[in-house]
């Protein structure tokens, strides 16, 4: 068995594809990821459930990256050509609406931190913008943490920052015992959802390792959007059939 590139990390992809699955039935969902040169995520979205030859797609920009990811694959499950999209985020946000195609669940694992030159949270604002997340639709994001430049800022936001499920709901405790300066991190991709689409996003889930071969600190975290539908968009091909995710704050009061 291959050794890991990095346990935290793997075990943060557990964690954040455990709650993606139970979203929504994984043969009828479809869903979007990054896998970057490795095939640690796209073997464990196979090993899921969900379906490589219809319903899986990828996006990678770089062509080093995925040229290391297509000689690791001789042999082994793949999407359609079609389905690997050598292109922007934003970009593959557009064509997949072109297509007529809407995502139920999505991981954008990004490698640059939210400053910077703001590439993620643009790539994340025009992406959100094309409309290609279905009305109700889980997106997970990672993030590198720890270079920005602007730290007072940053512990502001993160005194300001809303929770739908409030305090006492699971992201709410995972959201207390993240230092304040963590929290005002999340504000701008917290922020760029409602930019983009007008409407408040609830947090589900957050989490932060360190990757033990970069000792890059790390933070993800998974939101749920839920949009009122146009009428004139929806189609029974964009929907999944069947739902059987419930919101972690209602879990507890849901009977068996």
């Amino acid at each position: 068995m291959a050794i890991l590139e990095c346990p935290n990390k793997h075990t943060a992809r557990l964690q954040i594809w455990a709650e993606l699955t139970r979203f929504r039935h994984p043969p009828l969902t479809r869903v979007l990821l990054m896998p970057g040169a490795t095939r640690y995520e796209l073997d464990l979205v196979f090993a899921k459930g969900y379906k490589f030859e219809s319903s899986v797609f990828l996006v990678e920009y770089n062509p080093a990256v995925w040229a290391n990811l297509t000689r690791r694959s001789v042999g082994k499950s793949m999407p359609p050509k079609e389905n690997q999209l050598h292109m922007l985020l934003s970009e593959a946000g557009i064509e997949l609406v072109r297509r007529g195609i809407h995502l139920d669940v999505v991981h954008l694992d990004f490698c640059s931190n939210v400053e910077g030159h703001r590439l993620m949270t643009t790539e994340l604002l025009k992406f959100l913008k094309s409309g290609v997340m279905a009305a109700e639709s889980l997106i997970a994001i990672s993030w590198l943490k720890g270079r920005e430049h602007y730290l007072r800022d940053i512990e502001a936001d993160g005194h300001t920052i809303g929770l739908s499920g409030g305090h006492q709901s699971d992201a709410g405790q995972g959201f207390l015992r993240m230092s304040v300066a963590d929290r005002g991190r999340v504000y701008p991709v917290h922020k760029a959802f409602y930019e983009a689409l007008g409407v408040e996003i609830g947090v589900v889930k957050f989490g932060s390792y360190q990757n033990t071969r970069t000792r890059n600190p790390m933070l993800w975290a998974i939101f749920h959007l839920k949009q009122q539908p146009k009428p004139e968009a929806v189609t029974t091909a964009m929907r999944s059939l069947t739902k059987t995710w419930i919101p972690p704050q209602e879990r507890a009061t849901s009977k068996p």
